[in-house]
């Protein structure tokens, strides 16, 4: 898309949002993982205050934006229901496992600095074959000591709060 109609998109779609939901979109994140040049700068424009479009830390972080302030949010293309299911073939099982091997290490690592893990989750994960394994590894993260469980949107204020970054 054009600059001018990627923004006339996002408008669109932050009317809609709030029609349907009675508030506005705090983040964004792009079919399959695309963005335009222009999606950063257009977020921030905007007033959005996350992308997980970036996936590659387990830290949130600020991006570069003149037009205001915006920060990536960890989000993992891998542990995530649609490449387990779709492209690799997992069973509820194995996407359970992976999860819980994902959490362990990052858990491990928290000992030493705050780590985010991004699940991503879409409605076929609630098929009951499928929610039996996923609950699994739920208990199993929500059972550790100091695990918060949280949306994109708890995290993002937190970080925003936390690093100064408020507006």
């Amino acid at each position: 898309m054009e600059r001018d109609e990627e923004r006339a998109f996002l408008e669109r779609l932050i009317r809609d949002f709030e029609s349907a939901t009675g508030r506005r979109p705090r983040g964004w994140l792009g079919p399959a993982f695309t963005s335009t040049m222009n999606t950063i700068e257009l977020l921030a424009e905007l007033d959005f205050d996350y992308t997980p479009g970036c996936a590659n830390d387990d830290q949130p972080y600020p991006l570069r934006a003149s037009a205001g302030r915006i920060i990536s949010l960890p989000y993992s293309s891998e542990v995530n229901d649609i490449p387990a299911f779709v492209l690799r073939h997992h069973t509820a099982e194995q996407f359970a496992q992976s999860v819980i091997d994902q959490f362990d290490v990052l858990y491990e690592e928290g000992a030493e600095r705050p780590c985010v893990m991004g699940i991503g989750i879409h409605g076929f994960c609630g098929q009951p074959f499928r929610a039996l394994h996923f609950g699994r590894a739920l208990a199993h993260m929500a059972a550790r000591p100091d695990v918060w469980l949280a949306t994109s949107d708890e995290i993002a204020s937190w970080y925003i709060g936390a690093a100064g970054l408020a507006a």
